[in-house]
């Protein structure tokens, strides 16, 4: 008993201390550094606008405002990246970091480092490639990394939250006020406000519609055991904004989580059912007041119709109009541009299905960044790959542009990542079904509830956009998803001891 408290009295090695330094300022950074990049992704697409008007093209260092505020923003992703892996050494717990998900990821690198070499990629355009689809890791690694409790993560997510509502408010009143409010706030394109389609500070209505599903499934996720009256509210609400923004395919995969979720937690089908209602009326009467979405919807459903009755390839006599994303042939009524991308970029992949053309080479930021005519380059056809009309930067869906890009060992590769991401959530869950005590505290069973369903809705959304490449999207997802992990640190390191043991549990 002497020696213990002998040992208790005998001054810190200077080596410790120094370590408990760092491992604090180090946390610290790492907390200030991931609340300042979620923050920025929901205001960035504003800021840019801002930026662009306000500085009107003058450059420093060749560069304007704009792509000084997207440096910033690499840099905070990278400087976030140093700060966690000192952290993690720092408090020596490099061991956590060895789980399925970890090896999975290093597999999809070497993947696209396959996939880029075999293309013809320069190492430079690779990496940047490689960043791009993958700078949501580091989010999800910052987040492992500082493994907060709920009450250091609560004030991050209320802070998210609070932003997502304020862009719903300000969507409600962009309805309601049109053209004028869009240019109080400083737009200057009204292309979506004379589609009554509202957008929030962001950039598309697409990705508002993708933030508040996001918040949708979170809502419930999160108060599936006990869900109020003043969540119930929120969660129409939250849908008014939905509607608004038009966006359908969030519209869809928020009615695919809230179902998914019925595999996940048994004994709670009646708030999952009221759940969808609230989703699909609140959207039924918004577009019954404002009949436009139901005008786009079938637009849109005609515009598949005749993309597949006449499909990429067969034109003549072709008229586009970019503003609706669509092409006429022939006088035949639109065509919608995603299904003719989908038909081109599927004959590509048939030509080379396993390691595709290259990362960075097609239609992705990267390839236009690099090549502002990446879509002329022959490997694509005779004529290139054919954007229709289309006056955006990018191909609208992550997965066509990663399996064209990397092939099958990439989309494989990247499927199982995100898979492993969630595979712990999932089986922890599908044990506790019905046995509440075996799945560990109430704010980690919430995030082992929502991590799964919002990996589902950023997979299904993602077919029809490049949201999981994005600047906003990934981070939000992938924060949720490291959240999970670190509510669970407790089951996760049993798991690891019991599958990795470490050197110290073999002392």
């Amino acid at each position: 008993m002497s020696t213990a408290v002998e040992s208790l009295r005998a001054p810190v090695p200077a080596r410790h201390a120094t370590r408990g330094v760092l491992a604090r300022a180090s946390g610290l950074l790492t907390y200030v550094l991931l609340v300042a990049l979620l923050v920025e992704a929901l205001l960035e697409g504003w800021l840019l606008m801002l930026l662009a008007q306000g500085f009107h093209g003058a450059t420093v260092a060749g560069l304007d405002a704009t792509d000084w505020l997207k440096a910033l923003r690499n840099g905070g992703y990278l400087a976030l990246g140093v700060a966690s892996l000192v952290h993690v050494v720092a408090m020596r717990e490099l061991h956590r970091f060895r789980q399925p998900v970890d090896i999975a990821l290093v597999v999809l690198g070497l993947a696209m480092l396959v996939a880029g070499f075999a293309g013809g990629s320069s190492l430079l355009l690779t990496a940047h490639g490689m960043f791009v689809y993958l700078r949501g890791a580091i989010v999800f690694y910052a987040v492992r990394a500082l493994a907060p409790d709920w009450s250091r993560a609560r004030p991050i997510v209320w802070l998210i939250g609070a932003i997502v509502v304020l862009n719903v408010v300000i969507a409600v009143a962009q309805s309601l006020l049109g053209v004028p409010l869009h240019a109080t706030l400083g737009f200057t394109d009204f292309t979506w406000a004379n589609a009554h389609r509202a957008q929030g500070l962001l950039s598309h209505p697409n990705h508002l519609g993708h933030v508040i599903g996001l918040a949708m499934l979170g809502v419930i996720a999160w108060n599936l055991a006990g869900m109020r009256r003043r969540w119930w509210i929120l969660l129409a609400f939250l849908a008014i904004g939905l509607a608004l923004a038009q966006s359908r395919e969030s519209l869809v995969a928020v009615v695919a989580g809230f179902s998914a979720l019925v595999l996940l937690q048994s004994g709670h089908l009646r708030r999952l059912v009221g759940a969808v209602a609230i989703t699909l009326v609140v959207t039924g009467l918004v577009w019954t007041i404002q009949p436009s979405g139901w005008q786009e919807l079938a637009r849109k459903i005609g515009g598949v119709v005749n993309a597949v009755e006449v499909p990429a390839g067969a034109e003549a006599g072709q008229q586009c109009d970019p503003a609706v994303e669509e092409c006429t042939v022939a006088g035949l009524p639109t065509r919608s541009t995603r299904v003719l991308f989908y038909q081109q970029g599927l004959r590509l992949w048939l030509q080379s299905p396993i390691v595709g053309y290259g990362v960075g080479q097609f239609g992705g930021g990267v390839a236009s960044q690099h090549n502002p005519e990446w879509h002329l380059n022959p490997r694509f056809g005779p004529e290139g790959f054919r954007l229709h009309g289309f006056q955006g930067t990018q191909v609208d869906s992550f997965w066509l542009h990663l399996v064209v890009e990397t092939g099958l060992v990439g989309a494989s590769a990247y499927a199982l990542w995100l898979g492993m991401i969630v595979f712990p959530s999932i089986r922890r869950s599908w044990r506790g079904r019905g046995n509440a005590e075996a799945v560990g505290t109430p704010s980690g069973q919430a995030a082992d509830r929502w991590a799964p369903v919002v990996i589902l809705f950023g997979s299904l959304v993602a077919g029809l956009s490049p949201a999981l490449e994005d600047p906003l999207f990934p981070p939000l997802l992938l924060g949720v998803a490291g959240l999970a992990w670190s509510l669970n640190r407790e089951a996760v390191s049993e798991h690891a001891d019991r599958e990795l043991p470490t050197a110290e549990s073999g002392r």
